[in-house]
């Protein structure tokens, strides 16, 4: 600033002055740490404050409440943290920081099951939501959602076993608790049996082999069986149907009985007994008449007959 002093009789003089100021606040946040997780409060701001004049005081407008007559503040919770700094000629300077956490951690599965389902170490049998907490590898607390869905596997229903005759059919009708496909193997278990079959695709729900016995004793078919659950595919524990195959008897060598005979008469005709037969079905031609499940039948001759067939 200059000054220029004149009199009246137009004298002067000049005289000059320079006015100083300090130098601005300057506030820099030498370290800003974020809080490690979410909701905690762990969270510091560090700053180095130059310039104005003199000492400095500190005022902060955070989220926590904070000590004014700090620089340096600790164990903050996430937000934004305004602070002004104010020397001692009553100058000031503003500034801000935002301090950051990180988010919640979740974590949600979807997984539709049958009849049980582990999950971290533990077994659950009934559909419903689960969690589970642990801590991550930051040792924030995290949380695992699990939305589970089970579905039961069918359990077949006719418990059975089966004797058959050799060159006749089990016909077994599969059942199970739930509606159900069905596949299966089988295997002979003793001695020597043709017919049975394995299905492993479209089989339906019914054994239907004829199963012929090549040998004169008693011999077994094992049927492994397999059910489907058809609305979730929910496979059932396999159940072993036995079926015993019992020999055919031998066909009877010769009928005994007389061939030449009368007009309404009555004539008996039979056979040597067959070893383990329990009963004889006859069959009489047209004209023939008589009943009887024994190894001998008396037969009735109608009137006009003029030829028939009698066969055991």
């Amino acid at each position: 600033y200059f000054a220029i002093v004149t009199d009246a009789n137009g004298c002067n003089v000049s005289s000059s002055i320079t006015v100083t100021q300090p130098p601005p606040i300057i506030v820099v946040f030498d370290s800003v740490k974020n809080v490690t997780c979410n909701g905690g409060s762990d969270g510091h701001i560090h700053l180095v404050t130059s310039g104005g004049t003199g000492s400095y005081s500190y005022s902060w407008v955070g989220p926590g409440g904070q000590d004014t007559s700090i620089y340096h503040l600790s164990n903050l919770l996430a937000g934004n943290y305004d602070v002004t700094v104010t020397d001692s000629n009553g100058c000031t300077s503003t500034s801000s920081a935002t301090i950051t956490q990180p988010d919640i951690s979740t974590s949600s599965t979807t997984i539709t099951a049958c009849d049980s389902y582990t999950w971290n170490g533990n077994t659950y049998s009934t559909s419903g939501n689960y969690t589970y907490s642990t801590t991550n590898l930051q040792g924030c607390d995290s949380t695992a959602t699990l939305n589970l869905t089970i579905n039961p596997s069918p359990v077949i229903t006719n418990f059975s076993s089966y004797t058959i005759c050799s060159g006749t059919s089990p016909n077994i009708t599969l059942t199970s608790d739930i509606s159900s496909s069905f596949t299966w193997t089988s295997a002979v278990v003793s001695g020597s049996v043709i017919g049975n079959s394995s299905c492993v695709n479209g089989c339906g729900n019914t054994i239907s082999d004829i199963l012929t016995n090549l040998s004169n004793s008693s011999a077994s078919v094992a049927y492994t069986i397999t059910p489907t659950s058809i609305n979730n595919s929910c496979v059932g524990s396999p159940y072993v149907m036995g079926i015993i195959v019992t020999p055919a008897p031998p066909r009877p060598p010769l009928i005994y009985g007389s061939t030449n005979v009368c007009y309404q008469s009555n004539q008996t005709y039979s056979v040597a007994p067959i070893t383990g037969a329990t009963s004889y079905t006859w069959t009489l031609s047209s004209g023939l008449s008589g009943n009887s499940t024994t190894n001998s039948i008396t037969v009735n001759i109608a009137n006009g007959t003029i030829n028939g067939t009698v066969s055991v």
